[in-house]
């Protein structure tokens, strides 16, 4: 089920990155064609990131870089035998209310990732990020690392806090 904020991605997306694609939209009945004349496609396995996404995306960068860097590293691999990767992730790409209740908990002892084992202390984030901020980092690491998934809202996070 696709929803309303997913529309609206798919309609900034038509008219700020096709221009910029050389794609026309006429009723020639040729498709679309770039400079050499060719059929212009756009892969199925490619994210689209609207211009609002982008700014929700570096404000989850920075959110990353200030609360996961030092355990999860700059390309999210973690660190062997302590913090797992959350690259190309299950539970990343997961439910969005147990990622949530993951930041805002934290979580401690043994778990299993990719079939390594990880035996840590994730703190929590509850009263260190806001509703906002926990959105974007999620969105941020969603999309990420080789993930892919969809945004979370703020609201979903309050919704999750309570």
């Amino acid at each position: 089920m696709i929803r309303k904020s997913s529309y609206k991605n798919i309609i900034i997306f038509l008219f700020i990155l096709v221009p910029f694609l050389g794609i026309s939209c006429n009723n020639s009945g040729s498709g679309s064609k770039n400079e050499n004349n060719q059929e212009a496609v756009i892969p199925d396995d490619t994210p689209v990131v609207s211009a609002l996404e982008s700014d929700i995306m570096k404000r989850g960068e920075e959110a990353y870089n200030q609360v996961c860097l030092v355990c999860h590293q700059e390309d999210g691999s973690g660190v062997p035998m302590m913090f797992p990767p959350i690259t190309e992730s299950d539970i990343v790409a997961g439910d969005h209310e147990k990622l949530i209740r993951l930041v805002l908990d934290g979580m401690e002892g043994q778990v299993e990732i990719k079939g390594e084992q990880y035996n840590s202390v994730m703190p929590p984030q509850r009263d260190e990020l806001d509703d906002q901020q926990i959105a974007d980092l999620l969105t941020f690491i969603r999309n990420a690392f080789g993930n892919t998934g969809d945004t979370i809202s703020a609201g979903e996070v309050a919704a999750v806090r309570k």
